[in-house]
């Protein structure tokens, strides 16, 4: 295994490790807060701190821009699989 391949490993790891972060507080959000928000999108930092939460990605970008954060985030659509989804 060359260099490259190590760390696209690594990367992949990193990023597991966070998406399984960001899904467990997802999973530890208040029922009622998860039932007033369904269908939102929310955006938590990965030490749990509820970063933003709006009815579109493009709405929720702009908050967490206006915030001055530009890290990483846990984005989520709460009550959803998926974020989006792929039109083919």
């Amino acid at each position: 295994m060359d260099e490259s391949e190590r760390r696209y490993n690594l990367d992949m790891r990193v990023l597991a490790d966070k998406a399984y972060i960001g899904r467990t507080f997802m999973e530890r959000l208040p029922e009622e807060f998860k039932r007033m928000n369904h269908g939102k999108f929310i955006a938590m930092s990965y030490l749990g701190e509820t970063l933003g939460v709006a009815d579109t990605l493009a709405e929720l970008n702009r908050k967490l821009k206006q915030k001055g954060i530009h890290g990483n985030a846990h984005i989520e659509r709460i009550g959803y699989r998926y974020v989006a989804k792929t039109v083919r």
